[in-house]
């Protein structure tokens, strides 16, 4: 058990790692929930996998001699020593007793808080008012709401569809499913990870299906920004289960929002998991090497060895039972006194020849079989029966050729050599593949992390050059109302003076493309849509520009560039 914890928790790093470096930051939200949840599953399934190698070993039928030679006893010697496997065991399991009541008490203080306030259904909805000051979070069809800011209006309405989204995607149904693993496995630490991918996932989906009923992304990203301050709540969520807007992700949330994956990225990533599914089976699965036994009488096999060799047939529980019962019947009588039937004899044989070491190792002694003199040798097969129900001649009346004995016993000594090899050898095998999994697992933690600390870089830079650009905007705000109030003071010196006024002068393109797009402007450059950065760089690299804005009612403005 312990190795399927270790295989469970390789293969659900792995799955982590791909889903971090390719997947997240891309805009495919559904794909994504359909890997972490699949990702989780196989992570317990793949260990359980087992795959066979079948391999045919002939042994040799010799007498009843012979088959109980192969018996060895062992005695082991148990030494008494301090049992980690059991404490180890403890620890898991008050582990799982701690997680569970925790996740049993979330359950029912969410059905106690359903329960104790008012609660007003609207758009197929359970709005339940809280008396304290909480963040929106949404369990099912409830979304728990403060009383005093719902009934005052001040939730904006982007917020009521966000909840609304994570309701009818039932997100809280993949909530329910990760926290039950993690009590399972709540000593795994890529669980944890793989949460908070999952509620992260959640969020984009959340983010989306906002932005696709027609609602401003600008605006939508100020009014997260605005319930982003924890001023605005005086008590947390305070329960996993529920799903809540998170803002602690809230730079994420906005770089996904702006990224735009083309469907031949998306389908490149995908077929990316069939080497990863292939990498999962060939690590983690286990292998094992199967040893099919041939019975072959020596005798006829000197005569045709092709129409001669019986698949071997394991012993069940009950013939070894039966068997255990002939032979403690027979070792209890003194050898000069045991007369075995012919029959009891030949069952006998046939079931200790099919029996594996350990069944024979567990069981009675073959017992000691005096042969009279003048009996007549038993009947052997022919050709012609059908050896599939025949059971195996019993031994010649005559004792073997010692150096036959000896020859068979070499060969079955050399048969169970090779197959402890090739055990030795698989088992060999699987710690290689283990070692250089783990050693992968390694180096990609590693890469993320450095990838982690660019990105996070990155955001830094990003985050100065906005802080740049604000103090700038800021800067050009101050000159044009100085310039206001210059050209007021100077309106009112020549009104007094008689002087006719002169026209005004003309704004700051930079400046003024920018109060256009925050107006929501569309730039378009010979005929073709710009974006506001490449209008401002058009207008600051000088030549001779046409300006032409245009605006029709409340319809945003239209600004058209040209050069002549």
């Amino acid at each position: 058990m312990e190795i399927f914890f270790l295989k469970s928790a390789a293969c659900l790093s792995i799955f982590y790692t791909f889903y971090k470096i390719l997947l997240e930051n891309a805009s495919m939200h559904t794909f994504k929930r359909i890997y972490l949840l699949c990702a989780l599953v196989l992570s317990g399934v793949i260990p359980f996998i087992t795959f066979y190698e079948y391999v045919q070993v002939e042994q040799a039928a010799g007498l009843v001699e012979n088959s109980s030679a192969i018996i060895t006893n062992f005695t082991t010697s148990s030494v008494e020593s301090f049992n980690w496997s059991q404490l180890l065991w403890g620890v898991y399991f008050l582990g799982v007793v701690f997680f569970g009541i925790k996740f049993i008490k979330n359950l029912i203080s969410i059905n106690f808080r359903i329960l104790r306030n008012p609660k007003v259904k609207a758009n197929g909805l359970i709005n339940v008012l809280l008396k304290f000051n909480i963040e929106p979070h949404t369990f099912f069809s409830y979304i728990f709401l403060n009383k005093r800011r719902f009934e005052n209006n001040d939730i904006p309405n982007e917020v009521l569809l966000h909840e609304k989204a994570h309701s009818e995607q039932y997100h809280s149904l993949d909530i329910l499913f990760i926290e039950f693993l993690q009590v399972l496995v709540w000593f795994n630490p890529i669980i944890y990870l793989i949460k908070h991918a999952i509620k992260l996932n959640h969020e984009f989906l959340a983010d989306r299906a906002v932005i696709q009923q027609g609602i401003a992304r600008s605006n939508y990203q100020k009014i997260l920004l605005a319930f982003s301050s924890p001023e605005h709540f005086s008590e947390p969520t305070g329960y996993q289960l529920a799903s809540a807007i998170n803002y602690s992700s809230i730079k994420k949330r906005f770089t996904v929002m702006k990224t735009q994956t083309s469907k031949r990225s998306m389908l490149l990533k995908s077929l990316l998991l069939l080497p990863l599914l292939a990498l999962m089976l060939f690590s983690f699965t286990t292998k094992k090497v199967v040893s099919i036994d041939t019975v072959v009488n020596s005798d006829q096999v000197n005569q045709d060895p092709q129409n001669y060799i019986l698949e071997q047939e394991k012993a069940t529980a009950k013939m070894v039972k039966e068997y255990n019962k002939l032979a403690k019947k027979y070792n209890a009588l003194a050898k000069e006194e045991r007369t075995i039937s012919r029959d009891e004899l030949k069952r006998m044989v046939y079931i200790f020849d099919r029996m594996t070491k350990e069944q024979r190792a567990q069981s009675e002694k073959f017992p000691e079989i005096i042969v009279p003199k003048n009996a007549p040798a038993p009947p052997r097969p022919t050709q012609g029966d059908d050896l599939q129900n025949i059971v195996p001649p019993p031994p010649p009346p005559a004792p073997p050729h010692p150096e036959r004995v000896s020859l068979d016993k070499q060969r079955e000594m050399e048969r169970e050599v090779r197959i402890e090899e090739r055990k030795m050898r698989s088992a060999e095998d699987e710690i290689r593949t283990e070692e250089r999994t783990m050693r992968a697992t390694e180096r990609e933690m590693e890469r993320q992390e450095r990838e982690m600390e660019r990105h996070e870089r990155e955001l830094e830079r990003a985050n100065k050059d906005e802080e740049r650009m604000q103090q700038e905007m800021q800067r050009h705000e101050l000159e044009m109302k100085r310039a206001e109030r210059e050209m007021k003071r100077m309106e009112m010196e020549m009104q007094k003076e008689g002087t006719p006024l002169p026209p005004p002068p003309p704004p700051e393109p930079t400046v003024h493309f920018k109060q256009l797009a925050k107006e929501g402007g569309v730039f378009y450059f010979e005929g073709k849509k710009i974006a506001l950065d490449e209008a401002i760089k058009l207008v600051k690299s000088g030549g001779n520009i046409n300006i032409d804005v245009s605006q029709q009612g409340t319809e945003p403005p239209i600004i058209k560039i040209k050069k002549y």
